[in-house]
Parts: structure tokens; sequence; C-alpha cells
């Protein structure tokens, strides 16, 4: 046994937690990541595999009367329909149970018939409306220590206020208190959380960054970023009106942030106010997008019986039947395989083969720029009417436009204009009253070769190829691509 072997064996016995060092290379395995299945097709899709992650932080953030706390409360309901199991460390014996939530009211405006809506059972989860952030914080840590606690929600970050701001008067400054609260928060929970698999989620407001074009930032530091395994963020597109009565909203969801699953994923979900999502209508939109229903025309469908149904809302109302629930739960299965199979891995460059690659394309943009200065790209350009700065803007020369003898301006007597066009129509000589068009230009032999050059450049463009380049090269390559010798398009944007 090695040095380091021995150090390892005696850190275990120290620390008492086999969790704490995992020796890979002989047999260790990284625990996988536990999710809750979620019933709505597009959210499971936004968190990635069809759930969200336990023992995992998320954040969901965006403006008022988005869709935040809605979003949180279909979560929880979903929290408590699932059934968890308890090991007694003691004993060894596992017990089952339902999910427990813990809501941490900080905006005291919790609705209990609305969250039931979403399918959460207020009566059955512990609620905390606190005094102050760090009383919320601090029954947080101690009730997720128990291992009995499978889901947190604190709505919200914003609205944690310091016991020092709310002690102070209104006229004194409190710089950075709340982030400082939130930092030390999260350090001390994330690896609680992890441990006991209880999922945190973090309700955040947005606020404007002024000075910076209108963008927003969220309350409470940057700390919650970083610790947040997920972050989405949810905001209102319009009110859903029946009639001129608001049944409900369409709310955008993008997930910003993913160390669960593929990052970057954004929906548009509707949610009505007596029925929250509608996971039924969702089911029937994937099934139609990649064509586990059949799609005859724009308005006709088919069952897997072959079947012809009328119209979209036929479909649903058609699958809504509990006649067709056998073939409706085919579809649903059969939607899940092909979404599974479309999941993509996210880019990486830690393989040998992708290094490589990267500096294959990397050398043959190389031959290209080196191609680009041999054929005097930039004075070719400069020729066909373009001129270039030193940063690679074009800027376009006025061009020149010939007028027909037809539309030339003249300042001729009527009497003799009149003659004039009796003189036309008796010639002979069509030519004297015809408008001849100019004909346009044959491509010149330096367009021909500039533009060649140009497709080539793009076969193996990428920005994080580009950003890699010289600065003098990439001034010479775009400023070629982006010149007016039609290739405006080639371009990867």
């Amino acid at each position: 046994m090695s040095a380091l072997d021995n150090a390892l064996k005696k850190l275990q016995k120290k620390y008492e937690d086999p969790g704490i060092i995992l020796d890979l290379r002989k047999g260790d395995t990284l625990p996988p990541i536990e999710r809750v299945d979620i019933d709505s097709p597009k959210i499971g899709d936004l968190f990635g595999k069809g759930g969200y992650p336990r023992g995992r932080i998320i954040e969901i953030s965006g403006p008022f009367s988005g869709g935040k706390t809605s979003l949180a409360s279909y979560l929880a309901g979903l929290c408590q329909k699932t059934i968890f199991e308890t090991v007694n460390e003691t004993t060894g014996k596992i017990t089952e149970r339902k999910g427990t939530i813990l809501f941490i009211d900080a905006e005291q405006s919790l609705d209990a018939e609305y969250a039931a809506v979403h399918g959460f059972d207020v009566n059955q989860c512990i609620l905390v409306q606190p005094d102050n952030g760090e009383q919320a914080l601090d029954i947080v840590i101690k009730a997720v220590e128990t291992g009995e606690v499978d889901m947190v929600i604190i709505d919200s970050i914003a609205a944690l206020t310091p016991k020092a701001e709310i002690e102070a008067d209104m006229d004194q400054m409190q710089m950075g208190l709340q982030a400082r609260l939130i930092t030390k928060f999260l350090r001390k929970a994330n690896s609680i959380v992890k441990k006991t698999k209880t999922t945190l989620i973090c309700i955040n407001q947005t606020r404007q960054n002024l000075g910076f074009g209108g963008s927003t930032i969220t309350p409470g530091g940057n700390a919650l970023k970083f610790y947040a395994s997920v972050r989405i963020e949810v905001k209102r597109i319009e009110w859903t009106l029946k009639g001129t009565e608001t049944v409900g909203l369409l709310i955008q969801m993008t997930c910003t942030k993913n160390k669960t699953a593929p990052p970057r994923k954004k929906y548009k979900v509707t949610m009505t106010f007596d029925k929250g999502f509608d996971a039924h209508l969702e089911w029937i939109d994937f099934a139609i997008d990649l064509g586990t229903i059949t799609k005859l025309s724009s308005v006709m469908y088919a069952n897997q019986a072959g079947m012809k149904i009328k119209g979209k809302k036929g479909v649903t109302e058609y699958y809504s039947d509990p006649v067709n629930a056998e073939e409706y739960e085919e579809i649903i299965k059969r939607t899940r395989n092909v979404m599974a199979q479309k999941v993509s891995s996210r880019v990486s460059v830690d393989s040998k083969e992708d290094e490589e690659a990267m500096e294959a394309d990397i050398a043959e943009m190389d031959r290209l720029a080196q191609k680009a200065k041999d054929i005097g790209l930039l004075d070719k350009l400069a020729q066909a009417g373009e001129e270039i700065t030193s940063d690679g803007e074009i800027i376009e020369k006025p061009k020149r436009t010939r007028k027909s003898k037809s539309t030339e301006e003249t300042h001729l007597p009527k009497e003799h204009l009149e003659t004039e066009e009796k003189e036309a129509k008796n010639s002979e000589d069509e030519e004297a009253i015809l408008v001849i068009e100019p004909e346009e230009p044959a491509k010149q032999p330096v367009e021909v070769e500039v533009e060649a050059l140009a497709e080539s450049i793009v076969e193996v463009s990428s920005e994080e190829i580009r950003a890699k380049l010289d600065p003098e090269v990439k001034v010479i390559l775009e400023s070629g691509i982006k010149s007016g010798i039609e290739m405006k398009d080639l371009l990867v944007k």
C-alpha cells in the first residue's frame, strides 16, 4: 500500500464519512444525479432529462407577474406527490414517505388557493414567515440538517432583509449587508443540501442595472449565480384572454445555466389561473413536432389507426377522451424516446481527437489568411469600391449612377420639344426613342477569386476558432467576407 493510500485511509477514518473521499481508481463511483419527474414536457426538458435534480440549488428569477412563484409551486406539488426513501443510520431500516416542503415566505404573500391550482398543498408543508433574513436562513440550515426535508423554497431572496438593516434608521446606508448574508448562507448550505438530497429553490426578483444599456440584475450579490446548478429566467410574454376576461398568461422560460444537463433551452409555456400548466396540451405539441402524431396537412392529423382528425384542438380533445387513454400513453412513450435521442451532449474539447480537430481548423484558417495576404485582398477590395479602416470596418464609397438620355433634364423651349417629338415618331430609327438599360458588368476575376476564398474560410470558420487568430488575420478575413461583393451572408453569425 502506497503512502497516498495510507493517508487516504487515515483521512477517511478521521472524518468518519466515506462519501467525502472517493477513490475512483479503486472502484468507488460518483453518485448519479437523482431527479424527480416533471409532468410538463417543456418544463422537464428545460431542467434536463425530464425532471428537476435533487440535492442542488435552483434559482428562478424574472420580472413581476412572470410566473416565478407559480413555477416553484408546481415543482413543490410534484415533490409532495413523490415517494422518497429514508434510511435510518442506526438500524439501517428504510421507510417511505411523501415529499416534505419547507416554504420560506419572506414576501408574506403566499396564496394557498392559488398554490393548490398548481398541485401544491400548503396544508401539508412547513410554512415560515420570518421577521428578518438571518432568522429565515438559520431555520433553513437547521431543518435541512435533519435530512427529512426534500425541498426548500425561499420566496424571495430579494425580500430577505438583514436584521441590522431593519433595526437601522431609514436615513442610514447599509452597503452590502444582504449580499454578505446570502453568500455566507450559500457557503454553509451547499454541502448540506447535497448530503441530504434536498432541492433548494431560490426565487429572485430583477432590478434595472442603471447605466448599462437597460440590462437587468438580480439582488443578493453574485454568489447565487455561482452556487446555483440550474438558473431559470421566467418572463410574461402576454396575457391570455377569453373574450375580454384574462384567464392566464403565456410565459417564456429560459434555462440560462445548467450543470446537470445541456443548458440554454427556451420554451413558451401556457399557464391558466384555473388549471395551472397544461401538460396534456404540451405533450400534443411535442408529439406533432416530433412526428409521433402524424400530420397529414396544415389542418389534418391522423391517429395510430389512420383515422383523420381535424385541427390541433380536435387532436387534443381526441386524446383527452378516457376511451383513448391507452393510445395516448403510447404516444407519450414514443415521444419521450424521440426526445431522449435528440438530447445532445455539451460541447467539449477535452478529448485528444477534439483538440487535434481544433488545431487542424486553426491551421487551415492560417493557410487561408496567408493566401488572402498573397493575393492582396485589402487592395482588391479597395479597387472594388470599398474602403477598409484599421479595425476591419468597411466604409462604402458613393456609387455613381448613369442616366439615360430619356431621363436627362432639358431646358429647351416647349415649341422646340414638340417639333423633336414629331420628328422622332416619323423616324425609322427606333433607337432614337428607346431607353437602353446598361447591362450589369460581368464579375471580374478578382471578385471570383475573393468569393472562392471567402467560401473556403466559412467552411472551417467558427467563433471559437476565430477568437484564437491573430488580430491582423481577423481583420483581413472578416473584411473580405463582409465586403459588398455578394458575400454578406457567408460569414457565420
